[in-house]
């Protein structure tokens, strides 16, 4: 009897540890995994008509650097300068510098251009203008150029929002001292991946 009672007592034992020691063998989950780079699909264009952002590919760095140009439509617009106003989720991502210590830099359409730029919270703003009273230019091509970078600890295919405030986004016209706003700011998709 003291046996069966000492083989009963080490079966108990043993299921015991067994199931303290989690029995099954099974492994958790691994953790979902970490972005490490930023990307960014170009608006869908419009001829003529929009304002883009578009990525720079020359000036963006693989990884969580991304530079985007501000194109202005490929029409007969003018003016002298253009002032812009956009918010960043600031959870996922930081408006970078495009250059060493510079948050907006000229695009490649004003000569000799005044350029500003300050960051209040998530909110971007710039202006690039004209020197002077110089003619008005045509606004087709790269007006200027921002640059987002991305935080860490995201997970793979968090999209990142970028979001124009069109009532502080305006065209700066030439002799009228009433700027055009930018009725139709086109900006991509930026996704943590």
């Amino acid at each position: 009897m003291s046996k069966r009672i000492l083989t009963l007592g080490l079966s108990t034992v043993s299921l015991m540890l067994l199931l303290a020691c989690g029995g099954g063998g099974s492994t958790p989950p691994p953790p979902p995994a970490t972005a490490t780079s930023i990307t960014y699909t170009n608006p869908t264009s419009v001829p003529g008509t929009s304002y883009e952002l578009r990525k720079n590919t020359t000036l963006s760095t693989p990884g969580s650097h991304l530079v985007l140009d501000l194109y202005g439509p490929a029409t007969s617009v003018t003016g002298s300068g253009v002032v812009l106003t956009l918010n960043l989720d600031g959870a996922k991502a930081t408006w970078g510098n495009v250059s060493t210590g510079n948050l907006v830099t000229n695009g490649n359409l004003f000569v000799a251009p005044i350029v500003k730029a300050k960051v209040t919270g998530d909110s971007l703003q710039v202006v690039v203008t004209e020197k002077g009273t110089g003619t008005a230019k045509p606004l087709a091509g790269p007006l200027l150029q921002i640059a987002v970078d991305l935080k860490t600890g995201l997970t793979l295919g968090t999209p990142i929002a970028i979001t124009p405030d069109l009532t502080k986004s305006q065209v700066i016209l030439q002799g009228s001292a009433n700027p055009s706003n930018l009725v139709d700011l086109r900006i991509g998709t930026l996704t943590a991946q």
